[in-house]
């Protein structure tokens, strides 16, 4: 259900807040994409402009790369080739993964408020988890996120799983998925969090494009956040 924006400030009782990273607390679209274009090239196909790229993120990094070779070599039936990509674009990025990245103004600050007040942080997302604690170091070295959840393997749960939330939850003592928000900018994040039964906080600012239909459809309560002061009134 899609919440209207006079009740954000009702909705104080948040004790775990999850981020998503890529379009989310992190603009990562130049690096992912010059990372699958590197891969694409040696493989003698045609690069994309890095601005497509916001359309294959979000699934992982094996998905991005795979979304943007040749239609007729997306499907599973050239898995080798895929998997050959996707080695060579892991790898790229893993030797780049800021060189063009940025943190969206005012993520920073709202960290550091969020932990000021004593709410625990954490990131969930469908990267490499060794590249993902890279880049949480990098743009938020003095925040202190309670884990940073990424791929660790080909068996690593990922969302739309909602298993990690969970577990982490747990782990803090918290049994109420109420008492979770989980930030996102993409369908996998709504997914995720109807999973979970946590709330979503949907910025618009991200890569994901969601209607308010889809929001207003959802079965958990959804908030529509179109700056980082909107987000901040909401966890007050």
């Amino acid at each position: 259900m899609l919440m209207p924006t006079t009740s954000f400030h009702a909705h104080s009782h948040y004790r775990l807040i999850i981020f998503d990273h890529d379009g989310t607390i992190v603009d990562t679209v130049k690096d992912i994409g010059t990372a699958a274009n590197f891969a694409l090239k040696n493989f003698g196909f045609h690069e994309l402009a890095l601005e497509k790229f916001v359309h294959f993120i979000g699934w992982g990094m094996r998905e991005t790369v795979r979304k943007a070779m040749p239609v007729n070599l997306q499907n599973e039936h050239h898995k080798d080739l895929i998997d050959q990509l996707y080695k060579q674009m892991h790898d790229y990025y893993n030797l780049h993964p800021y060189h063009h990245s940025l943190a969206y103004e005012k993520i920073p600050e709202l960290l550091k408020t969020l932990q000021d007040k004593n709410l625990a942080l954490a990131i969930y997302s469908n990267k490499d988890e060794v590249i993902l604690k890279t880049l949480a170091a990098h743009f938020f070295p003095s925040i202190y996120f309670a884990e940073v959840i990424g791929i660790k393997c080909t068996t690593s749960p990922k969302k739309p799983d909602p298993a990690p939330i969970l577990t982490l939850a747990n782990s803090l003592g918290i049994s109420d998925p109420q008492e979770i928000l989980l930030v996102g900018d993409s369908n996998v994040d709504l997914e995720t969090a109807s999973n979970s039964g946590c709330d979503l906080a949907y910025v618009t600012w991200g890569y994901g494009k969601l209607s308010d239909e889809q929001l207003d459809n959802a079965s958990i309560r959804c908030f529509k956040i179109t700056n980082v002061p909107e987000l901040e009134l909401l966890l007050q």
